[in-house]
């Protein structure tokens, strides 16, 4: 997700609460990557939450 993401969209040309991110780039990377990794394992948690309720 993180290559799709970045893939798409330029990290320099972010605007947050319009503000343009004043970030290195490999500082935008890393919040993204771990974001990202977070996303995941909340997703998966639930998915294994949702899973030992039904059985």
């Amino acid at each position: 997700m993180t290559g799709l993401f970045f893939s798409l969209v330029d990290p320099m040309e972010l605007i947050i609460l319009d503000e343009r991110i004043r970030i290195h780039i490999t500082g935008v990377y890393t919040i993204g990557f771990f974001s990202f990794w977070v996303l995941g394992m909340l997703s998966s948690g639930l998915t294994a939450l949702l899973m030992t309720e039904t059985h």
